[in-house]
């Protein structure tokens, strides 16, 4: 699969769906029917935790200021989130903050709303 491939797969899922697929990834102990019980809830923790160096990768990042949640956006965002997260977690957490909006990372940034 391509990398706009799983994009734009992503990009079908709902956020539950991307925390699942992000938690699922993150925990690398998938059940029998391919994700873990707690993979929502454990996406959602890696955001919380991780939400000082988001900020950080992303806030700043003048490549981010633009970016859509299309297919383009998300291979953007995910080679910047590659600094915390592997390939497939970074995919999964760049469509699911584009999905969201950037504007509820970065607040104060000036595509903010």
């Amino acid at each position: 699969m391509t990398e706009h491939d799983e994009a734009a797969r992503l990009l079908r899922l709902d956020e539950d769906e991307l925390l699942t697929e992000l938690g699922t990834i993150l925990s690398g102990q998938p059940t029998r029917d391919g994700t873990d019980p707690n993979a929502r809830e454990n996406g959602r923790n890696w955001f919380a935790v991780n939400k000082a160096q988001l900020r950080r990768l992303v806030c700043g990042n003048p490549a981010a200021r633009s970016l859509q949640a299309d297919t383009g956006g998300v291979t953007v965002l995910a080679e910047i989130l590659g600094e915390l997260l592997g390939v497939n977690a970074a995919f999964a957490a760049a469509a699911y903050l584009l999905k969201r909006g950037l504007h509820q990372l970065c607040p104060d940034s000036p595509d903010g709303p």
